[in-house]
């Protein structure tokens, strides 16, 4: 997304008619089209790199030669990278902007620059056309300012919009917002975006203050476009690694079968118990994310609550971390002693004798702490997301709630789980 003039020698630019831009100024009106060679770390981009031709002869030395060659790109799902192009209706790409200097310290032709001077149609031309090519050259999506048109017939739906003043802009735009939405990403040539890696492809890891109910009461589902996947492994895999215990999963109980598709979703629940402070917002697994970071959640021993997958025709192996998941953790507000009966009544003086019932005994009744746990965590894989740069979520069907409750001898139990054995501790249900 931008405005910029690309340093290519295909879009030429009359830097003169510019004025402004100083860094690419130069002694003659086209004399600093070629991008100059750039050190990127352990890697330098050639001299004059084009954007959709190599200005050398070496195919790699353009910006679409890279989408067609590149590791990065040829290892995706779609084998080749789409740049989608998005040119803001700015000045650069406004001969008519008043953003253009009227004047400019070379000497040229006034009639030349300026708002509609020919040179300034002639840049802001070239600006577009760069950004139609590139996309068109690469497989990917344009969109620009309404005015302008690419030569595949193509039409920009930007509208221009006053950004107002500098101190307070307006910065709602939607035919920006639209153009966003409406990215293509590119076509998908194959459907398959995860691969089994020898590995469980799901885990869930608790944080120190969690761990699994004694009563987990396992439940996973793995949903296609189709129906449900009849090898679904639904029970997970209890492990123990430095002393920390957790949940595993794969997509299915066949190893040849342990791959996803687009469209293809997993989801898995169970019952989980808080074990100690804080009582409060608490991450409810051990993720790694910027957010679980935020959150207070990390790797736990070690390990943290992850997907381990190979995309397709790919060796190597990707590790990466659900998101944050939370859950209220609460105190009970304390119990008092019980209650003190009155004193007896003074003895009623003798008199004529009354038949009555026999006393019967009322015991009191005496209140206690009883404890409600969290819920069922429900951890959900969506295919579809690794299309992008991938990713897992967490979805959290309801706000769960955990108390925590006083010491007590003797087991304790929720009037939520009176259908459990007395012997089981009291949990809820949390999704």
């Amino acid at each position: 997304m931008g405005s910029t003039a690309p340093r290519d020698p295909s879009y030429p630019e009359n830097y003169w008619a510019s004025g402004f831009d100083i860094c690419c100024t130069s002694a003659t009106a086209y004399g600093s089209t070629c991008e100059p060679t750039y050190q990127f770390g352990g890697t330098t981009s050639p001299n004059c790199e084009g954007w959709i031709r190599s200005q050398d002869g070496n195919p790699d030395h353009s910006i679409a030669g890279l989408t067609k060659s590149s590791p990065t790109c040829t290892e995706s799902i779609g084998k080749t990278c789409t740049v989608d192009v998005i040119d803001y209706w700015a000045t650069p790409t406004d001969p008519y902007s008043q953003g253009w200097p009227k004047k400019t310290q070379y000497p040229i032709n006034q009639a030349l620059v300026g708002p509609g001077g020919s040179a300034v149609i002639g840049d802001a031309a070239n600006i577009l056309q760069a950004g139609c090519d590139l996309a068109a050259a690469t497989g990917g999506s344009w969109d620009g300012p309404a005015y302008w048109s690419c030569p595949d017939g193509q039409s920009g739906d930007l509208q221009y919009v006053p950004h107002g003043a500098i101190s307070n802009p307006d910065t709602s735009n939607p035919t920006l917002f639209n153009a966003l939405r409406q990215i293509s990403f590119g076509p998908v040539y194959r459907n398959l975006v995860a691969n089994g890696s020898g590995q469980p492809m799901f885990t869930w890891v608790p944080p120190p203050n969690f761990k699994l109910a004694p009563q987990p009461e396992f439940g996973a589902a793995c949903a296609t476009p189709t129906g449900f996947f009849p090898t679904c492994q639904t029970k997970p895999t209890v492990l123990s690694r430095n002393g920390v215990s957790y949940l595993a999963w794969n997509w299915s109980t066949n190893k040849s079968e342990n791959q996803i598709f687009v469209g293809d979703t997993w989801t898995a629940s169970f019952n989980v118990v808080n074990t100690g402070p804080p009582y409060a917002l608490d991450p409810v697994l051990a993720c790694t994310t910027t957010p679980c970071k935020v959150a207070g959640s990390g790797p736990n021993q070690g390990l943290f609550s992850s997907m381990t997958y190979r995309l397709a025709n790919v060796s190597s192996i990707t590790v990466q971390s659900f998101p944050l998941g939370q859950v209220n953790v609460l105190t009970l507000p304390p119990v008092g002693p019980p209650p003190i009966a009155p004193p007896p009544p003074p003895p009623i003086p003798p008199g004529a004798p009354i038949i009555v019932a026999p006393v019967q005994a009322v015991p009191v009744l005496t209140p206690t702490a009883v404890g409600q746990g969290i819920g069922t965590v429900s951890l959900q894989a969506a295919a579809a997301g690794f299309l992008g740069a991938g990713f897992m979520r967490v979805g959290l069907k309801n706000r769960p709630i955990a108390l925590r409750v006083a010491a007590k001898a003797g087991p304790q139990q929720s009037k939520f789980d009176m259908e459990r054995s007395k012997k089981d501790s009291g949990i809820g249900k949390f999704e």
